[in-house]
């Protein structure tokens, strides 16, 4: 089922900047970027988007990538913690029969 959607005014931002500025390849950088937003994230795509504009940055492919693993928040690392195990304390435990 294919459906009709249509991308947020930021994305035809990036599409009329790529068009004036590349005449011969704006549409192949911007199916670029849709491809990166459907693969990734594409409210992480519209925020790269829209801060390069804001910074005066062409919104090509390579940026917006770069923009979005740059900011992208990495997972908290968790560490257990997990002592060494004694095995004296199962030998005594199974001799006094234990367990």
């Amino acid at each position: 089922m294919l459906l009709n959607y249509a991308p947020s005014t930021t994305f035809r931002i990036a599409y009329d900047l790529l068009k004036r500025k590349y005449p011969d390849t704006g549409n192949k950088k911007y199916l670029a970027i849709l491809n990166l937003a459907a693969k990734e994230s594409e409210t992480e795509t519209e925020q790269a988007i829209k801060t390069l504009v804001e910074e005066n940055h062409e919104p090509l492919p390579e940026k917006v990538r770069e923009y979005i693993e740059l900011h992208r928040k990495k997972p908290l690392r968790f560490d257990p913690g997990v002592s060494a195990v004694r095995l004296e304390e199962y030998d005594t435990m199974l001799a006094c029969g234990g367990a």
